[in-house]
């Protein structure tokens, strides 16, 4: 388990009294993460239920604990989309959308009105802001 725990472990403490009821089942939480033949057996019960909401509960603890997490892949792992996009891999760029070449166009503007303004020596303390901006506005976060 990761960090989604907090999240699975919710549904689960919500479904332990619908699945005492329907199956007594005695859902125990801790075993759940830590053993996962337990929980395969706990969601294969709760998938059958008559009750929606658990059967509900049920598919969302399923995805999130034995498929596959949703979320951006680590920049070190190539998609599809980035390699068709490398061309050194032979493959061709997507077309740019009116969006992206309407951003370039402002980065463009931006970088060559900061490259026509006067170079005017900065306060330490503007310094340490424009540092504290930068870090910001890097992407760092």
């Amino acid at each position: 388990m990761s960090a989604d725990n907090s999240k699975i472990v919710n549904y689960l403490i919500r479904m332990v009294v619908p699945l005492k009821r329907e199956f007594s089942i005695n859902l125990n939480v801790s075993q759940f993460c830590h053993d996962l033949a337990y929980a395969k057996e706990v969601i294969d019960a709760a998938l059958t239920s008559q009750n929606p909401s658990l059967k509900e509960q049920a598919q969302y603890v399923a995805s999130l604990t034995f498929g596959p997490r949703t979320g951006t892949p680590p920049p070190s792992v190539k998609t599809k989309q980035t390699l068709a996009a490398d061309p050194t891999l032979g493959g061709t760029p997507p077309p740019a959308s009116a969006s992206s070449t309407k951003r370039e166009k402002k980065a463009q503007e931006a970088a060559s009105n900061a490259a026509n303004q006067p170079a005017t020596p900065l306060t330490p303390e503007e310094e340490m802001k424009a540092q504290i901006m930068k870090k910001y506005t890097s992407g760092l976060r």
